[in-house]
């Protein structure tokens, strides 16, 4: 089953001139993950009948081909009374006329679709709340490689070499997907796993107590970080929500009975093990989600929602619920049993 989006004008236009960086690459990488991708009626008359569409509406039809990308139809089942009632509405709401007709069109075609939370990609960052509030998921279109945002050190060659350590994400470049090449079994290496132990407490690393306690916290959060990662993934976070909704959630109640028994391991120092291990497990998550097609993010989404309606988890009617940090928590816990089987036979450790 395809994954249906929907486009607005804005973002179709700085695609197809260019002037998004890596927007077309974006758009052919949806093309191949088999998105069904859609343009509202109101963006199809902006995009190739406004003056500047007439005037390059041969170069814009070859470029709605070349994608894929359809005239969404659908809306036309809805009673026209009722379109108009939701286009004043997000007129009300304080988004310009053309976009509350564009949100209108988008709801109309998901409600005859059945789809409850219709994606709207978007560059319009300034409403994107307020479409969010009309009924429609409206997420920005971000063409940025899916690569993790934290080097992690190697063992060096020899000599018992200790490992770099006291690795904490860097914010801002793009590196997301490099540990990739290497697979997740990379990723959780026994030398990268080793790389984010903090120089604090490397001395206790070989007491045996101390180096028990160690692998459970890393264990512990690699796996939760891991699943969270996916959860974004599955709901198509942005990175952007990601980094702001996902990570640095150590407490120190989630630590509560992983010290050793001799007291070695301070409660700080170990926060910090588990806040590092975590918010890399988060990123090599949400990577790992970007590289699985639309199918199997949608069944495993719906296999968690599915999970927390059984348990009686609701999680309210307003979208913006599903861009926050307490929903995606819940929902990486309804899924973890998967994401465990996932992370478990990748998490290895120097013996």
């Amino acid at each position: 089953m395809s994954t249906v989006v929907w486009f607005d004008t804005s973002l179709l236009i700085d695609i197809e001139s260019g002037a998004l960086q890596g927007g077309l690459d974006e758009l052919a990488r949806m093309q191949r993950d088999g998105f069904k991708m859609l343009l509202p009626k109101h963006v199809e008359t902006e995009f190739l009948f406004s003056k500047a569409g007439a005037q390059n509406m041969a170069q814009r039809q070859a470029f709605l081909q070349r994608f894929g990308l359809q005239v969404d139809t659908m809306a036309s089942q809805v009673p026209l009374a009722q379109v108009r009632a939701w286009t004043d509405q997000a007129t009300a709401a304080g988004l310009g006329h053309g976009d509350a007709k564009m949100v209108a069109h988008v709801r109309a075609s998901a409600h005859v679709r059945n789809i409850r939370n219709p994606v709207l990609l978007s560059q319009n960052t300034k409403d994107i709340a307020k479409m969010r509030l009309q009924g429609v998921n409206a997420l920005k279109f971000e063409p940025v490689a899916l690569r993790p945002k934290m080097h992690i050190a190697a063992h060096g060659g020899g000599g018992g070499t200790k490992p770099k350590s006291s690795v904490s994400p860097a914010t801002g470049a793009p590196t997301r997907g490099a540990m990739f090449k290497a697979g997740l079994k990379g990723a959780f290496s026994a030398a990268s796993i080793a790389s984010m132990i903090p120089d604090v407490i490397l001395k206790f690393a070989d007491r045996a107590a101390a180096k028990q306690a160690l692998r459970n916290i890393q264990v512990k959060f690699i796996k939760e970080g891991f699943a969270r990662g996916v959860a974004a993934g599955i709901m198509r976070w942005t990175e952007a929500e990601l980094d702001a909704n996902s990570k640095n959630r150590m407490t120190s109640f989630r630590l509560q009975g992983m010290g050793d028994a001799a007291g070695m391991l301070k409660l700080g120092d170990m926060f910090k093990l588990a806040e590092s291990v975590e918010n890399y497990a988060v990123d090599i998550g949400y990577a790992y989600a970007g590289t699985r097609d639309p199918a199997w993010k949608d069944e495993l989404r719906d296999k968690g929602f599915a999970f927390l309606r059984n348990t009686r988890y609701h999680f309210g009617d307003d979208p913006e619920a599903l861009f926050e940090f307490e929903f995606i928590d819940k929902l990486a816990w309804a899924i973890h049993h998967s994401t465990d089987a996932i992370i478990g036979p990748a998490i290895k450790f120097d013996s």
